[in-house]
């Protein structure tokens, strides 16, 4: 438990350094998304997730942290032995999730993203 606390001091310590860094040269909110996009991508979700609601570049970090999202669940599906068994429950429970929000994806404004051209 002491070494997870100093980790996490650690971490805080750098981060502050580098916000404020980002601040230095007008660039915090870059620094924070990238940051926050970083972290989440080597797995750090529970690091993250303060930094990821403080900052005010969330619509634009999102579509990044959807692809690291999408890569974390290839990942698992294709270093699983039953890889096949794995993909058809994750189709059926994509479906059956998309077609639960699919009354509430109607009030949605359009969204032109070049991550949903397919």
């Amino acid at each position: 438990m002491h070494l997870v606390i100093k980790i996490l001091s650690q971490f805080r310590n750098w981060a502050a350094q580098l916000i404020l860094l980002g601040k230095m040269w007008h660039l915090s909110e870059e620094v924070c998304g990238a940051l926050v996009i970083s972290l989440y991508r080597e797995g750090h979700d529970a690091l993250t997730g303060e930094l990821f609601r403080s900052s005010a570049r969330q619509a634009d970090v999102a579509e990044e942290l959807l692809l690291v999202a999408m890569t974390r669940l290839s990942k698992h599906l294709h270093e699983s032995p039953d890889y096949k068994r794995k993909v058809a429950r994750v189709k059926e429970y994509l479906l059956d999730k998309l077609h639960v929000l699919q009354q509430e994806a109607s009030s949605l404004p359009e969204v032109s993203s070049p991550i949903f051209a397919f």
